[in-house]
């Protein structure tokens, strides 16, 4: 395998060719190309991550020389890297085998057999059927019985990156140190894990395979990882009977990988089906300190049975974001600072979400919707406030952040006493006491509540995808250079537009920030957005312009067809998802139905 990854990164970079062509250019045993192309990509993301210089060729240079155990010392300094790209090259050089493609055919013989007489256990044997969730108690008895574990856990994530470092610095002395320390961390964690009870030992395989990825070297991570995925999916078949949930992931930076070990506490359950398909989603609560946080509200992973929705960043998209647009007039944020499109253009977009927020999120709040307009209009003011605070503190060296979540946390609070006088503090506890009152309370439960439901489709749709055995290509994606994650965003968020009787043009606007906000482009969502938006012009006989040219994202074009897509009635918008998945994807979309727990 690593000879075949180096045969085509060398041919590669003799050529003058990029990370692409290498990908391309994968020759050798058929039945191990797939496998190769998958660890050739992985090392030239690391090279990528590690040089600064975006020249292909140079690019292809270090990934050569990662991948063939030569890491270069100053991965920025491109004559350096030529001449070892070169000197390495020439004491690699060789032809690939052919008997390989004959010992995998024996392998693969052999495997069969071995499966046959039940040497090996079946896939459906090595997963058993998932334990129930507990759920009743993780807001309270769990999470709290959970706390101290999840300490010990974001300890031993922190020295296992230190570890990690220090082993691929070559520096002995500090590996020696760091392994003792990780040892104690490790045994700490383990003490702690007496709540889990029968799936004590899936955790402790859990924090072996953690250790292993960390340790892994660029050619052998791919394996490494999908060990710490596949025991991930092992621990959790067991701990959510306890009332936790785990993730993990390994994370390529300049310095090389770091693999993180997430812990959540489950909030609630609820059971989806799809003909004779059934997920289950749950709501969970980070329990962990590390300080790596996702920005989507939902999470679905292919090693984990569930479809997760994060309720601590949905939290905060509905303070900053959702509940402010409730105010009269209010607009909602989704484009950053205007360029390539007039300003009035733009202001048009934010101004239409708003809009859509009020008619939607206010029709499904009821009773509710004034108390959680007068909450949009409490923290809209607090933010000004911290901003207008923030800007006066600036000159004193102070930086104030405006709070993300609903409500100031205690800590925070107290640090303010030090930096702010008394009036300044009497006009923030007012607001405070505005928002934690029980009108705002029950009305912000009333809005999570629906908002909850959109994002569980979007993921219980990730897991129908993934139970299906994936997705077909899409043209549309495929000209734009997209992977197979847009591929998945674009089916899941249609399906949940087509699948949300109350909020669907929400939906769509959660994914337009993608479109309107020139940071976010390039990214999986930005590209399913373009899809998207361009489909449902056509499904809604619009007739719209493409509004991808040259690889950016004309704004002025999308602006026009998202406000004239979101002229059309929900139900209409709604139809037309469905029948855009249905062209995209070769076939109906199937009904969902949400059942009891």
């Amino acid at each position: 395998m690593r000879g075949t990854v180096l045969d085509a990164l060398g041919r590669a970079g003799d050529a003058g060719d990029g990370g692409v062509a290498a990908e391309l250019g994968v020759r050798g045993d058929p039945l191990l190309r797939a496998r190769a192309r998958r660890q050739l990509h992985r090392a030239v993301s690391v090279a990528r991550a590690r040089t600064a210089l975006t020249d292909e060729v140079h690019v292809v240079r270090v990934a050569y020389l990662i991948a063939a155990g030569a890491p270069p010392e100053a991965p920025d300094d491109a004559p350096a890297v030529a001449e070892a790209y070169a000197r390495v090259r020439r004491g690699a050089r060789r032809r690939l085998r052919p008997w390989w493609l004959t010992g995998a055919l024996v392998l693969v013989a052999v495997g069969a057999f071995g499966y046959a007489r039940g040497w090996w256990p079946s896939r459906g044997a090595y997963r058993p059927a998932a334990a129930p969730i507990r759920a009743a108690e993780a807001g309270s008895t769990a999470a709290a019985a959970f706390w101290p574990m999840a300490a010990a856990l974001t300890e031993y994530v922190s020295v296992l990156d230190a570890w990690a470092r220090a082993r691929r610095a070559g520096d002995s002395a500090g590996t020696a140190r760091a392994d003792e320390l990780l040892g104690m961390a490790r045994a700490a964690v383990m003490r702690t894990a007496a709540g889990l009870g029968g799936a004590t030992r899936r955790f402790d395989e859990l924090l072996t395979a953690a250790r292993e990825a960390a340790a892994a070297a660029p050619w052998a991570l791919e394996d490494a990882a999908a060990k710490l995925y596949a025991a991930v999916a092992a621990a959790d078949d067991e701990a959510p009977a306890y009332g936790v949930y785990f993730d993990a992931d390994v994370v390529m930076g300049q310095k090389g990988q770091e693999v993180l070990v997430w812990i959540y506490a489950v909030d609630r359950v609820a059971r989806y089906a799809a003909g004779a398909t059934e997920i289950r989603a749950i709501q969970v609560r980070r329990l962990d300190n590390l300080n790596m946080v996702p920005d989507l509200a939902g999470l679905t992973r292919p090693h984990l049975r569930e479809a997760i929705v994060l309720l601590e960043v949905l939290e905060q998209l509905m303070a900053t974001l959702f509940l402010p647009a409730l105010a009269d007039g209010a607009s909602l944020r989704v484009v950053d600072p205007p360029s390539g499109a007039s300003f009035a253009e733009l202001a048009a977009v934010e101004a239409r979400a708003g809009e859509i927020v009020r008619a939607e999120l206010g029709a499904a709040l009821g009773a509710d919707r004034a108390a959680a307009a007068k909450l949009g209009e409490s923290l809209t003011r607090r933010r000004e406030l911290f901003a207008r605070l923030g800007r006066a503190l600036a000159p004193r060296g102070i930086s104030l952040a405006t709070p993300r979540g609903l409500r100031l946390p205690e800590q925070a609070r107290s640090e303010l006493d030090a930096i702010l006088p008394p009036i300044e503090l009497m006009e923030i506890d007012a607001l405070e006491a505005e928002i934690g009152g029980e009108p705002a309370s029950k009305a912000f439960a009333a809005a999570m509540g629906a908002m909850v439901d959109t994002v569980e489709r979007h993921e219980v749709q990730h897991r129908l995808d993934h139970e299906a055995g994936g997705l077909p290509p899409v043209a549309a994606l495929t000209a734009l250079g997209a992977d197979d994650r847009a591929r998945a965003e674009l089916s899941a968020y249609l399906a949940e537009i087509h699948r949300d009787p109350r909020t669907p043009r929400i939906g769509l606007t959660l994914l337009m920030r993608f479109v309107f906000d020139s940071r976010r482009w390039g990214t999986s969502e930005s590209l399913a957005g373009i899809v998207l938006l361009e489909g449902l012009g056509r499904e809604l006989a619009i007739g719209a312009t493409p509004i991808a040219k040259k690889g950016e994202i004309d704004r002025a074009a999308a602006a026009r067809l998202y406000l004239a897509v979101t002229d059309a009635q929900p139900d209409r918008l709604r139809d037309a998802a469905g029948r855009l998945w249905a062209k995209l994807f070769g076939s109906p979309l199937p009904p969902l139905v949400r059942a009891q727990p």
